[in-house]
């Protein structure tokens, strides 16, 4: 990445701290970067198209900062991530249209729970239908626990209630992987 896109991208994460993604006008970035508005426009079609590229952008840094398969320590590292930026996430989820959010929330996600899946099956293979089924389901619900961490302000502990649900689930993946595997329906 060159330097003028990292200084703008750099700005946008520091007006992002600062005030609600609605308020950051081009104006704003460019008077930041110390940079005119066409060299913004060279790099970014306008401030829509910044907001993927840094959620974009967030989303690799989450998924290449996972060292380890390993669901616990993954959900851990999302959320110290997310807790590093939450002014920015905050005002990204209160100001702005959620899709791009959505999308990064989404992706990062689905690597975790179908990391933790194919891992959960790797000894006991399942029926595809049903392992779409199952990574479908464990991914919406933990976008939703961060939806409803994020509504709620960032304000509880989520690495305490990601360790919590974590233990009153457990088995419960184990289980649905041998209803399947047996061909249970009960």
């Amino acid at each position: 990445m060159d330097r003028t896109k990292a200084a703008i991208i750099e700005a946008f994460q520091q007006l992002l701290e600062e005030t609600p993604i609605n308020k950051i006008t081009v104006k704003s970035l460019v008077e930041r970067c110390g940079i005119n508005r066409n060299t913004f426009y060279y790099h970014f079609n306008g401030i829509p198209d910044l907001v993927e590229y840094q959620m974009t952008m967030m989303a690799d840094q989450l998924l290449d900062s996972f060292e380890e398969p390993n669901l616990e320590q993954e959900i851990r590292e999302v959320v110290t991530y997310l807790t590093q930026k939450k002014k920015a996430i905050l005002h990204a989820y209160r100001y702005y249209p959620r899709e791009q959010l959505l999308l990064m929330l989404d992706r990062v996600a689905l690597y975790v729970v179908d990391g933790e899946i194919a891992r959960a099956t790797e000894q006991t293979p399942i029926d595809e239908e049903d392992r779409t089924i199952l990574v479908r389901f464990y991914k919406s619900a933990l976008v939703g626990v961060m939806l409803d961490w994020m509504e709620n302000g960032m304000r509880y502990d989520m690495n305490v209630m990601a360790e919590r649900l974590y233990q009153l689930m457990k088995g419960s993946t184990q289980r649905a992987i041998e209803k399947s595997r047996r061909g249970n329906n009960e």
